[in-house]
């Protein structure tokens, strides 16, 4: 199978020197629907163990610690942006040759990888994205027009109009985990929840329901499972499921800097005003007029049910 070349539609990026559209925040939350284990950044870990006889120090495999802040354990935020912007660039499929979303770390596709190789679960999910050939990432190191995602979320030479704090559990209490393959890693049960913040400035109503959607909300303010994490794409591993979240929205805050959400000639939400209520309402609408402003180019993939389908 050969990639399709497609072209990816580019812009001038919004202005980032005033404020302008939408300006505010979104305070979520992140509940585990299996065990959860998000990296620290090492693939190895070991512990130092002496020997009061001998005298001689030997290492030891460890278990992979869960992502940490100071002593508290927590999902970093550049993980969650990830998560996020790796799903909305996934979810845009060409129309008419054009796509409005490059591949940020995108790599050449040579062939559907087959099954038992490496990422031949990742193709089978997002198939209808990974097989275009979307060439270069943005960059605007040089002034250079980006894509819509790239605008959003910030690429090479220009600042995010979003910013994701860390995500902090109460409470939360990480449990090792000796698995198949002799991995050994510390990872949260099921139930965990995780609370953080989104910001956002100088959106359309169309862009901030797009961060709704790739947070795998639609319909209201809980999300449906989506991945995230480590061994996400297996569907057991030594008896048990990894990678299985929700996101589910607790406020959104309009700064006094902020236009009024505006639909549709309705004001939803005025500048400086907060809401908790009407989130149901409010979160559809504003999935709702995204999917309807991308129509044709935007797919939802129920990424929990194929990968159970493919095992």
């Amino acid at each position: 199978m050969q990639a399709q070349k497609v072209e990816v539609i580019r812009q001038n990026p919004s202005d980032r020197s005033s404020y302008e559209g939408l300006v505010g925040s979104i305070t979520a939350s992140i509940t585990t629907l299996s065990y959860l284990h998000v990296g620290s950044g090492q693939q190895i870990a070991f512990k130092v163990i002496e020997d009061k006889v001998s005298g001689k120090t030997r290492f030891e495999e460890d278990y992979l610690p869960f992502a940490s802040i100071g002593r508290f354990i927590a999902i970093p935020g550049s993980s969650v942006k990830g998560n996020i912007r790796s799903r909305l660039e996934l979810s845009f499929k060409s129309k008419d040759g054009k796509v409005r979303s490059c591949f940020i770390r995108g790599s050449r596709l040579y062939g559907a990888p087959q099954v038992g190789k490496h990422g031949w679960r990742h193709y089978r999910i997002w198939e209808h994205a990974v097989k275009e050939e979307r060439g270069m990432p943005c960059d605007h190191t040089a002034g250079a027009p980006v894509c819509l995602i790239c605008n959003i979320f910030g690429t090479a030479g220009l600042k995010s109009l979003v910013g994701f704090s860390n995500f902090f559990g109460e409470d939360v209490t990480g449990e090792p985990q000796n698995l198949e393959y002799e991995m050994k890693l510390i990872a949260v049960p099921p139930n965990t929840s995780f609370k953080g913040s989104i910001s956002f400035r100088n959106l359309k109503p169309e862009e901030l329901g797009l961060i709704l959607l790739g947070m795998g909300i639609t319909d209201s303010k809980v999300g449906r499972p989506v991945l995230f994490g480590r061994l996400k794409y297996r569907s057991q591993v030594s008896g048990r499921t990894f990678g299985r979240i929700k996101y589910e929205v607790l406020e959104i805050r309009l700064s006094k800097f902020s236009q009024p959400l505006q639909m549709k000639g309705r004001i939803l939400m005025e500048p400086g005003s907060y809401e908790k209520e009407r989130l149901d309402e409010i979160v559809k609408t504003l999935t709702n007029h995204a999917l309807h402003t991308y129509e044709g180019e935007f797919q939802i993939v129920k990424e929990v049910d194929v990968v159970e389908k493919l095992q």
